[in-house]
């Protein structure tokens, strides 16, 4: 029940019961989920965190894309710049962050496509796939999920090039989940909150 993706509904109904993200915050701050199920009975479920005598002392958080937005500036200075005529597809149905992805790829010299949601995203490639080198698509949003996104856009285009986004699980367990799904090769995964380096990082990675 806490693997990427497991859900009891039909198959494109749904994407997960969403417990991935409390198992993974309870593990993170040293405690645990408990589950108690029966037939007829129902479910419980139980988390325990580590209880604290003080609280604790204030530390500088880290900095993320979204902090970084006012500040932003082309990173990777070593790396050859992407050409202005590459195009990218984005699909976050977060605005605020569409927003700061979408600067930091112009940043980069690539035009951008955004969407707020997968089915969008589909209909757009459908549309312009001869001009789309690039896919960058949130896991879990409306409509149509990241993974059935890119399960379609592959039947399209077995060479679709993709960035999956995702902040509800640990990025070993949902790698392992996509590459079980075999969707393509030239998939790449980034963990949200992720930092601005990180992004370029992959896009200079990518082969086109």
């Amino acid at each position: 029940i806490f693997e990427p993706f497991y859900t009891t509904k039909e198959a494109g109904k749904g994407t997960g019961l969403g417990l991935a993200i409390c198992y993974a915050v309870a593990r993170d701050c040293g405690g645990w989920l408990e589950v108690e199920s029966a037939p007829g009975q129902g479910t419980r479920f139980t988390l325990f965190l580590p209880a604290v005598k003080e609280a604790a002392q204030a530390t500088p958080p880290t900095v993320d894309l979204l902090a970084s937005l006012e500040s932003a500036t082309p990173v990777n200075q070593e790396a050859p710049p992407v050409q202005p005529t590459r195009t990218v597809l984005l699909a976050e149905d977060e605005a605020s962050l569409r927003r700061v992805i979408s600067r930091v790829l112009g940043l980069e010299g690539w035009k951008v496509m955004e969407v707020g949601d997968g089915a969008s995203a589909l209909e757009l490639y459908q549309q312009h796939q001869a001009e789309i080198d690039l896919v960058i698509t949130d896991t879990i949003m409306p409509r149509l999920g990241g993974i059935s996104l890119v399960n379609k856009l592959v039947q399209i285009n077995p060479q679709v090039k993709v960035i999956m986004m995702s902040g509800y699980f640990d990025t070993s367990i949902e790698v392992e989940s996509l590459n079980q799904l075999a969707i393509t090769k030239q998939l790449r995964f980034i963990s949200k909150p992720f930092r601005i380096e990180a992004l370029t990082k992959l896009l200079h990675e990518i082969r086109f």
